[in-house]
């Protein structure tokens, strides 16, 4: 029911902009920049041109009018008698000509028409195929303006594409700068911590270097003192123990001495 709706609406709203003298490109344009889908434009569009093509009457040539080719042109008439106006006469069936009117009636009937009627029923036909051929130049006029339509609509919609391509490609190539510049920044971050970490290993060779230097230079200095040092030992060694045999002897004496001294006490006491 909300299609129905929206469809009488525009169908409603199509004819009055047309009673204005707009083009069905320009309402088509307004419709769809309303927020109306195309479709439904359309739709409505073809339902209007339809209804109004079976309520419209078919409408007689005008007398100014030039005769098209399908239309032959008759000499005027010699007489000053007005120009009768053709008469649109209902056609009548078969069915009821063989009810009605005997077969010899009806040959003196036909017999008894005007050459002037003749005429005015061979000028009926090309009237009437008239409206057709307008009907089908304002189709071919109205599908024109429906695909122009729907080109530029989605001529319009493929430059937003194209449009949020370009932005999001943009994007892309900021994304890609700032990360290129992060990455300038990381490899100069690393090539100072290689420097630095190249430099301080320099640094402990040539500690190392300077160390190895001292070892060698200790180790010979004590190439050299080691033997003075074991030979000096060595008549320390003698010297101390000579002292401790002299000093075994040294007890021994006081004890002779001691004894002694102890008999010649004991002597006076005697005495």
């Amino acid at each position: 029911m909300p299609e129905n709706y929206e469809l009488q609406s525009l169908m409603s709203t199509i004819a009055f902009k047309r009673s204005q003298g707009s083009s069905d490109y320009q309402i088509v344009q307004e419709l769809i920049a309303q927020g109306h889908k195309t479709s439904v434009i359309y739709d409505a569009i073809n339902q209007l041109d339809l209804k109004q093509a079976i309520a419209s009457p078919v409408s007689p040539k005008q007398d100014n009018q030039e005769p098209s080719p399908q239309q032959p042109s008759f000499p005027a008439s010699s007489t000053n008698e007005p120009a009768r106006e053709p008469v649109n006469r209902p056609p009548v069936r078969p069915a009821q000509v063989n009810q009605e009117v005997p077969f010899e009636s009806r040959e003196q009937e036909v017999d008894a028409q005007s050459p002037y009627q003749n005429e005015q029923q061979e000028q009926e036909a090309p009237e009437e195929a008239m409206p057709q051929g307008e009907l089908g130049e304002q189709m071919m006029e109205r599908i024109q303006e429906i695909s122009e339509a729907i080109i530029e609509e989605k001529w319009d919609e493929l430059i937003r594409n194209v449009q949020k391509i370009v932005k999001w490609k943009d994007r892309v190539e900021v994304r890609i700068g700032e990360i290129e510049n992060k990455m300038a920044a990381v490899e100069d971050e690393v090539s100072k911590i290689y420097k630095s970490l190249f430099s301080k290993m320099e640094e402990y060779d040539s500690h190392i270097q300077e160390f190895g230097t001292d070892i060698k230079a200790m180790q010979q200095v004590f190439k050299e003192l080691l033997p003075q040092f074991v030979s000096g030992v060595h008549q320390m060694n003698d010297v101390l123990s000579g002292i401790k045999g002299t000093q075994k002897k040294e007890p021994r004496s006081s004890c002779v001495r001691d004894e002694l001294h102890s008999k010649e006490s004991d002597e006076k006491n005697q005495d």
